[in-house]
């Protein structure tokens, strides 16, 4: 069975407006009758919900990989949230995702990222395993996170062994007011010390 959702979006449009496509793994998952689902589904649909209320949803595909499609008919936006996971489901970490957002607002499509990277106090860049992303769908992280960069508006500079390197979260800093960093010995990077990973070039801590 196809995608009924993307079908709609097609006879509207949608589809070919400009895409952009970002990586992501959920900061948690929610069990349903039939699968585990990611949160970020959720955090997307109420965001769209509060731009259009006319919004239509719907979910294809298997247990062990399917994609949650989302259409604003006002806002002109379609979403595709295709979920692929291996391992124990109740697990976020087990889970990655390849959100393609067609919109031709900037505007708004950033903001969508936004609402994404918002799961991690952190960011999204902080907590992705790019190991498991590049595995599952092919991809090379330093596009990935430069893409992720441009829809975040971060301009993250590194100079190796510079303390000046800095980096501006997307979100309220963690909660401990004594915030401690760490740098990337990879790229050079400045982590926040709680980050798994590097904002800049994906390498584990």
């Amino acid at each position: 069975m196809g995608n009924p959702i993307r079908a709609q979006a097609e006879k509207l449009g949608l589809t070919v407006l400009p895409k952009t496509v970002l990586y992501a793994q959920p900061s948690g998952v929610r069990q349903t009758l039939v699968r585990c689902t990611p949160n970020i589904d959720r955090t997307v649909q109420n965001y769209i919900k509060q731009l259009d209320p006319s919004f239509i949803k719907g979910r294809s595909g298997g247990v062990a990989s399917h994609t949650y499609s989302i259409i604003s008919p006002k806002e002109r936006i379609y979403l595709e949230d295709t979920v692929v996971f291996a391992g124990v489901a109740r697990r976020a970490e087990n889970h990655v995702l390849k959100i393609t957002i067609y919109t031709d607002d900037e505007e708004k499509r950033n903001k969508i990222a936004q609402v994404i990277n918002d799961i991690f106090y952190d960011g999204m860049l902080a907590n992705i395993d790019w190991n498991k992303i590049e595995k599952k769908y092919n991809v090379r992280r330093e596009d990935c996170i430069k893409t992720w960069q441009m829809v975040l508006g971060q301009n993250l500079k590194s100079n190796e062994g510079d303390s000046s390197s800095t980096i501006t979260p997307t979100k309220e800093e963690s909660p401990n007011s004594n915030q401690e960093f760490k740098f990337c010995t990879s790229c050079g990077t400045k982590n926040i010390s709680s980050n798994k990973f590097c904002i800049k070039c994906g390498q584990p801590f």
